[in-house]
């Protein structure tokens, strides 16, 4: 079940990908994936959105995995602002892609890491990044405590800012933007058998 966030909109995908799981050299299993996604809107049959990812995950004997991730946006249309004030403009997005990198400790242990660094960057707007650090820790069977953290800056070469009118006629106004984000989310669950299950949640964005 889903739905659709607007309506008169077309849509295409495509998704495969390669998986080796027979051990060989240094590892026990390999994983390659793509999924490619197009979206437009009906009637001028205009592309909102095309969009590329591929993954690419390991797992060592030692259980210790690692793996990296390219997604791309190509440029397309961008009508969003148009449900802000039919006057905005319908624009040409650009082309943009980010990169991530990551690695997960042994998946066998009580305590769990896994650190990543993703970079990004378009045709016009400046370089972003994200770094962050999940944490898993289950000191029993019962109990798992999970803490996520993230630092980036995301930015945008075309930020919405407003219309204006005065006696020369109507400003249509977006600027780029820069905007610095923390997270951290805290999760703790702790199961009693056919008694009790404790699910406690924490988050915090500035």
């Amino acid at each position: 079940m889903g739905f659709n966030e607007r309506n008169d909109k077309w849509f295409y995908g495509s998704y495969g990908g390669l998986r080796k799981q027979d051990p060989w050299g240094r590892f026990l299993s390999n994983h390659l994936e793509y999924r490619y996604f197009i979206n437009g809107r009906g009637g001028d049959g205009l592309t909102l959105s095309k969009s590329l990812s591929i993954e690419q995950r390991n797992e060592l004997k030692n259980y210790w995995s690692f793996g990296a991730e390219l997604k791309m946006q190509f440029a397309a249309y961008n009508d969003e602002d148009v449900f802000r004030d039919e006057r905005a403009w319908v624009y040409q997005s650009e082309t943009e892609g980010y990169g991530i990198l990551w690695f997960q400790t042994d998946k066998r242990k009580k305590l769990i890491l896994r650190p990543y660094l993703g970079y990004g960057q378009g045709e016009y707007r400046p370089w972003g990044y994200r770094a962050g650090l999940n944490l898993r820790f289950r000191p029993l069977n019962n109990i798992n405590l999970m803490i996520k953290g993230v630092s980036g800056l995301g930015t945008k070469s075309m930020e919405w800012v407003g219309i204006e009118e005065d006696s020369i006629g109507t400003n249509i106004i977006y600027a780029e933007s820069a905007a610095l984000m923390n997270d951290i989310q805290v999760r703790f669950n702790w199961t009693l058998p056919q008694i009790l299950h404790l699910k406690h949640f924490f988050s915090r964005l500035c």
